[in-house]
């Protein structure tokens, strides 16, 4: 399990940093700017539900999947401040 955790927190560290990428790319020019890291969210995001599963049935407890569809600068937003967070607290149950 402790494996598990940490490879969760480095997951989610970089899921962290690209969206701050991504929303500062979005702030430039749209979803177009900011399309490529987008793309490499969603990547991310399948390797989490992959290590999620592993350990919990469903999927996390956030609106991340969502969030990073969108992938708008509120969309960024909501996974930096909330989304995340969601995730590392369930993770500890």
């Amino acid at each position: 399990m402790i494996q598990w955790y940490v490879t969760l927190r480095r997951l989610l560290r970089d899921i962290e940093k690209k969206s701050r990428d991504a929303l500062e790319l979005y702030q430039e020019g749209g979803k177009e700017k900011s399309g490529a890291v987008n793309d490499y969210l969603k990547s991310d995001y399948q390797k989490l539900l992959e290590l999620w599963h592993q350990e919990f049935p469903g999927g996390p407890p956030s609106n991340l999947g969502r969030h990073i569809a969108f992938g708008m600068d509120g969309d960024y937003r909501d996974i930096l401040t909330h989304d995340l967070a969601e995730i590392g607290l369930s993770a500890r149950i």
